[in-house]
């Protein structure tokens, strides 16, 4: 092999390794501003990139698109907490959904027990709208940075960890990071 592209190899890959020695870490989320908004070229990304991650439904009630993550949990006998992105083309605006799956739907007051160092928080799952579900996604995806438990509750009965397994973690972690790009918060 030619020495100079060997050269050109090898600086190459050094470029490389660097950038993924100097990765940026994940920043937390603003909570101080409100943004559903998303520019032409975070949905371009979305749309080309991060889709394929997810199932893209059509609600012809609303009028909006669904995008549910492929790989989320699907079995209905334990309860889970999953999020939703929600599209609606029609403002050029986009929503984070915090749902539960069908095992919890029986509860009459599910909430959220975020553990802190300062302080400790109950977030109540009842009648959220769109900046209460935003408030909540972002606090969980802070919760996520920090490796700090959360908990699902049901009155004063601890129902399980959310996002224990890795996995699980892993899938939260990912929407809602896709999600807070969308909208450009990160």
């Amino acid at each position: 092999m030619n020495p100079a592209a060997k050269a050109l190899l090898v600086f190459i890959g050094f470029l490389l390794g660097l950038s993924f020695l100097f990765a940026p870490a994940p920043r937390a989320v603003d909570l101080n501003e409100v943004r559903f908004a998303h520019t032409s070229s975070s949905l371009l990304y979305f749309k080309n990139i991060r889709s394929f991650y997810y199932d893209i439904q059509p609600d012809e009630r609303s009028g909006f698109i669904l995008n549910r993550l492929k790989r989320r949990d699907l079995d209905s006998t334990r309860p889970s907490l999953q999020f939703t992105i929600v599209n609606n083309w029609r403002m050029d605006e986009s929503y984070i959904y915090a749902e539960l799956n069908t095992a919890g739907e029986q509860w009459a007051a599910p909430a959220v027990y975020f553990t802190r160092a300062t302080k400790d928080t109950l977030f109540s799952l009842n009648r959220l709208d769109n900046e209460a579900h935003y408030h909540f996604a972002a606090e969980v995806y802070n919760q996520l940075l920090r490796n700090q438990p959360l908990y699902l509750v049901n009155g004063q009965d601890t129902i399980k960890e959310l996002y224990a397994e890795k996995r699980t973690n892993f899938n939260a972690a990912m929407v809602l990071e896709d999600y807070f790009k969308l909208v450009n918060k990160l």
